[in-house]
């Protein structure tokens, strides 16, 4: 065979592998921007169940005001802070367990988060916890009081042993807070994980937010 034979196919390989490079990693998560209402609990996103407390102050349903698409989860904490001392009153948010987590990988919690109030910083994060080993990462959604829509992260390996993930976003039981949450992801980090968390962290929080990796907590 010639080399100008070898031309043609050689250049479709090239645009093969830089096709298969480029795809973004599949999301993981079920229902991940909203848009899907539980058929046995309407104001719920289906695939998602209730995390913490479920009353008129501490709350969660689905809103038209999405960052794409057209829902969006609203989560209220309205619990007064001065009623929550000394004894921690329980926060609001929701919950997912993920299978087909594969153990050594890190993996890329994200979310679309915008505040509409809070009684003081640190009122809300995202989580990210592999189990059994409840290894987690936090980020705190400290996004501008009224401000726009804004990206938040959290990465973790899944150390060996793990069974699933389990994602949150949540309220934490200290403060008040109200929020709207859209277009969560998780998925597998392409390439050098270390490098590319590298090259995300000095965003902070006025991009992908760099996250707090703990070890067991029970909160």
């Amino acid at each position: 065979m010639s080399l100008r034979n070898l031309r043609v196919p050689c250049a479709m390989l090239c645009i093969l592998s830089t096709a298969a490079v480029a795809a973004p990693p599949e999301n993981m998560l079920r229902n991940a921007g909203f848009e899907k209402a539980s058929a046995k609990r309407a104001a719920m996103p289906e695939g998602w169940r209730v995390f913490g407390g479920d009353s008129k102050a501490l709350s969660r349903s689905l809103s038209n005001k999405g960052h794409s698409g057209k829902r969006a989860l609203l989560i209220v904490d309205d619990v007064d802070t001065k009623k929550r001392a000394p004894a921690a009153t329980s926060g609001a948010g929701i919950r997912q367990d993920v299978r087909g987590i594969e153990t050594g990988v890190t993996y890329k919690l994200t979310c679309q988060a915008k505040c509409i109030a809070r009684s003081r910083k640190n009122a809300a994060w995202l989580q990210l916890r592999f189990k059994p080993s409840n290894e987690i990462a936090n980020t705190h959604l400290n996004s501008p009081i009224g401000g726009d829509w804004q990206e938040f992260s959290a990465f973790l390996a899944a150390p060996k042993g793990t069974t699933h993930a389990e994602v949150y976003i949540k309220t934490l039981h200290m403060a008040s807070a109200r929020y709207l949450i859209d277009d969560f992801q998780l998925a597998p980090m392409l390439g050098d994980a270390t490098d590319q968390r590298h090259a995300l962290l000095p965003f902070g929080s006025e991009g992908i937010a760099p996250e707090q990796t703990h070890k067991p907590n029970l909160h």
